[in-house]
């Protein structure tokens, strides 16, 4: 038996039914959580104290990350429309920068916010509503939960992707530095890797999980990246944060292959 299946890409999908709803909705919490990471790292990097209001959208952001992925629907429009005034206000106070100062980012972060508003609501209009567990450890009981949580690692790995990606670009624009060959391995092995996770593979979500754990041993083993109080606590809360993301992607994606077989229903990926 066949059944349509989600089909659009990664910019525009189409929304067909509950899992394909979990997928477009994600897009706007690993959105939120950018633009939550984002002013916090420029903050501590600045080494602005916390009652200075540099962490407001740390928070904001924060706070709509967590209820995007409870599947709000009052939040998702809330993420958008406070991505657009941060993106927005700037132009009519110079003195102040934007969120996201790279235009094709933006767009990008744009166009994520909007598929998780239609996400969001197609989720309630496509699945009852169930006890989805939390973000850090949600509760995989059908093939939207599995999703999901697989989806965890691939926004990981398309984050991770972006960031060495523009580390790379400015370092070679500004030739401030040398880049060796790890630098360009990294890139390559995390966007192979969300192309994988993407496609519910097994392997890659666990080759995920075992490059990030190596990537973050190579980092602290780098004493001269760490010098501070600011940047340790900011390693090592990101570690946490990644190693959970990439070990639920391993759960979702496990889960994603035994609920199908269970429900008769092929995978809408191949395993590798």
């Amino acid at each position: 038996m066949t059944i349509e299946t989600n089909k659009g890409n990664l910019f525009w999908p189409k929304i067909v039914d509950a899992p394909g709803a979990v997928s477009a909705s994600d897009q706007g919490f690993w959105s939120a959580v950018s633009c939550a990471v984002m002013p916090a790292i420029v903050a501590l990097i600045n080494q602005c104290p916390f009652s200075s209001g540099a962490y407001l959208y740390t928070v904001l952001f924060g706070v709509i990350a967590w209820r995007i992925k409870r599947r709000s629907r009052t939040f998702a429009i809330a993420g958008l429309c406070l991505y657009i005034f941060a993106e927005a206000y700037p132009i009519s106070v110079p003195q102040t920068t934007p969120l996201v100062s790279l235009p094709i980012y933006a767009f990008l972060l744009l166009v994520f916010y909007i598929n998780g508003v239609r996400g969001t609501f197609a989720f309630h209009r496509l699945s009852p509503e169930t006890d989805i567990g939390y973000w850090f450890w949600p509760k995989i009981v059908d093939l939207p939960a599995a999703v999901s949580t697989s989806n965890q690692g691939f926004w990981a790995a398309v984050f991770l992707t972006v960031v060495k990606s523009l580390f790379v670009a400015l370092i070679l624009l500004l030739g401030s530095g040398t880049i060796d060959i790890w630098a360009y391995l990294e890139v390559l092995l995390f966007g192979v890797v969300a192309w994988g996770v993407k496609r519910r593979s097994k392997v890659f979500a666990t080759a995920g999980l075992c490059l990030f754990i190596l990537y973050e041993m190579h980092q602290f083993s780098q004493p001269q990246l760490l010098d501070t109080l600011a940047s340790r606590a900011g390693a090592v809360t990101a570690a946490v944060l990644f190693l959970i993301f990439f070990i639920n992607s391993v759960r979702g994606t496990f889960a994603y292959h035994r609920l199908s077989s269970e429900s008769a229903v092929g995978p809408v990926g191949q395993d590798a």
